[in-house]
Formats: C-alpha cells, structure tokens, sequence
C-alpha cells in the first residue's frame, strides 16, 4: 500500500529511532506503513503486537555490549589480562651501588680543547664498541634461541633493519651478532673511520655514530633486561654498571641516541648516572 509523503508518521524528536530493527517473516511492507517501525510508538499493529519482543531484545543486546566492555576494560585489547610487572633485579640498591671506580664519568666524555669533535667521537665509539662486544661476551652461552627468542629489553622488541630496509624479526643472538658484525665492519673501514694524518671524516660520520650507539645500547639493555641474574652470578654487574653509566653520560653529552630511544631505562639511567656525581657513595669493586 502506497502512502503519499503528507500522510507518513512522523518520529517524534525526543525518541530515539531504530533503522537496524528485523521484522517478523509475516510482516509485509506492501500492507503495512514502511516508516511505522522507525521509532518506538506509531499506530502499527504488528509493532503493538511484538513491541514486548523488540524492548526485550534491545535489553539483551544492550546488557550484552556493556558487559563486553566492562570486561575488556581490566583486559589487554587481545583480551587477555596484562601481565605482572616484572620485578627489575639490576634496580636494587645492593647492585646499583657496585661499580669499579669512583672517578666522575662526566669528566671522562667532555670533549677536550685540543682534540677535533669527529677524531674525539671515533675514539670513544670504538672503545665502547670493543668494551660492549667484551661484556655481552661473558654471557653470550646463556642467550641462545631457545632463551631468547626476540631481542627485547623491557617490553619493547627490536627488528633488524637490512641493507634494503626490511624489518625482519630474529633472536637476540643473531641481532648481536648482526650488530657487532656492522659496527666491526664500520670502525674498521678507513674511509669511514679514518687512521691516517691529514684524512677527512665523511659527512655522513655523524649519523654513523649514531646509527652505532643506537645499537649499541639494545645490546646494552638486553643484558640487563635478560641476562643480569647470570652477570650477577658471574660478579661481574660492576664492570656493568659502570660501562652503561659510561655510555649513557656520553651519548647524552653528544646527543648521539634519541631519548625516546633510552627512556625505557631511565629508571636505571637516572640511578646510575646521577649517583656517578657522588664519588663518596660509590662502593669500589677490585
């Protein structure tokens, strides 16, 4: 049955409309008015007959979505719970306070009058280089791929990058060894890390620097995220403490790292580097 635009019913303003509602099998809209379901109300009679059916299934539906959103509020997006927060060992006070010297790191990284900033950043990259492959060596057989099946560091996991730009994801050994791999490849190479008098740096070499300190500290991070118990064990977070300290003051000195970069361990930065300052509360390890 046709109705001409005049005769439709109009919804009232301060009613909520429904376009999604499913009518009956038997209901017909060539005998009823097409737009009599559009709102709660209207003279239908198949809505007179059914509306007890339709508020009972909008209560469901309403009481269904709130629970699901109540439920997925105290959940992970994946639904599943967060979650402890583990505990973080290389934070307590009767490690954070054992270094092997007691000297001002600040002093160590300020760039000194007479030396040229690129010749003064080359120098200390390498060492750290050298000390950083040195420290991860001493508990390289505990990280494996069955240990550890992501380079992670505080929740946060890293991919590789290669030469074309592909992320791929890989055991933390395979990235250290990708990263020792590329910085043994940089610092060696004489046109990048230039050995004789009179040779210039490249001007990419800043941003070399970088790309090596960046990787330099997940190697750093891991460690302590994943194998300090074992550094512990070996009596050497010491020798750790003070290395990390040692980087963090540097690359800060020099902005060489991002500090979004580093801000997952800032808690660990801030306790190290900050009590540096304080020779007298530093305890020496011989």
């Amino acid at each position: 049955m046709e109705h001409a635009e005049k005769d439709l019913p109009k919804a009232p303003r301060n009613v909520n409309c429904r376009f999604d509602e499913k009518l009956p099998s038997s209901y017909s809209r060539t005998q009823h008015n097409p737009h009599s379901l559009l709102y709660y109300g209207g003279s239908s009679s198949i809505w007179n007959k059914k509306k007890n059916y339709y508020w009972f299934s909008f209560i469901c539906a309403y009481l269904f979505v709130w629970a699901t959103m109540f439920r997925k509020s105290k959940t992970k997006p994946n639904g599943k719970k967060p979650p402890t927060e583990e505990k973080k060992l290389y934070l307590e006070t009767e490690y954070t306070k054992v270094r092997v010297t007691d000297i001002d790191l600040k002093e160590l990284v300020v760039l000194p009058r007479e030396i040229d900033l690129n010749e003064w950043l080359a120098s200390n990259t390498t060492t750290f280089f050298n000390l950083i492959n040195l420290q991860y060596s001493t508990i390289s057989e505990f990280c494996t791929g069955e240990t550890c099946q992501a380079m992670s560091a505080c929740n946060t996991q890293y991919y590789w990058n290669d030469e074309r730009g592909k992320k791929t994801k890989c055991t933390a050994p395979q990235y250290v060894d990708f990263v020792m791999s590329l910085v043994q490849k940089l610092v060696t190479d004489d046109d990048i890390f230039p050995t004789k008098y009179g040779k210039e740096f490249p001007n990419s070499f800043e941003s070399l620097v970088k790309k090596i300190c960046r990787y330099l500290f997940h190697v750093l991070a891991h460690i302590y995220w994943a194998h300090f118990k074992e550094t512990v064990a070996l009596d050497l977070q010491g020798h750790l403490n003070t290395l990390y300290a040692h980087f963090i003051v540097f690359i800060r000195e020099f902005n060489l790292v991002d500090p979004k970069e580093t801000s997952i361990m800032d808690d660990l930065s801030e306790v190290l580097c900050s009590s540096s300052a304080d020779a007298q509360n530093h305890v020496k390890e011989r």
